[in-house]
């Protein structure tokens, strides 16, 4: 799946865009159950083991990528449960007036 992203405002003022990917997976691996900064790169990928897939985002330009798990609470007998729901993955960029970004959103294996 390709995106093109395109904004323009009138404010002048220094401003940050966030896309955000959610993501379920059956058995989100551990590394991923808590923030994580990844770094200002312009790709990330991860990679699923239950159905043996990668999923990749590729950006037009460098952003800051970051994840963290989506996780709910509810009451139970024992108490109260954490449930891991997915993953969200955030690609931050600044920009003033105008942006453009291209994304690429690819599934392998």
């Amino acid at each position: 799946i390709e995106s093109l992203i395109r904004l323009e405002t009138e404010y002048k003022e220094p401003l940050k865009y966030v896309l955000e990917f959610n993501f379920h997976f059956a058995n989100l691996a551990d590394f991923y159950r808590k923030p994580i900064y990844h770094g200002k790169l312009k790709d990330f990928s991860i990679f699923d083991d239950f159905t043996g897939k990668t999923i990749k985002i590729e950006m037009s330009k460098d952003t800051h990528i970051f994840s963290y798990p989506i996780d709910t609470v509810s009451q139970s007998e024992k108490g109260v449960d954490i449930t891991n729901q997915g993953l969200t993955v955030g690609f931050l960029t600044d920009f003033k007036e105008s942006l453009e970004i291209k994304v690429l959103l690819k599934i392998e294996g």
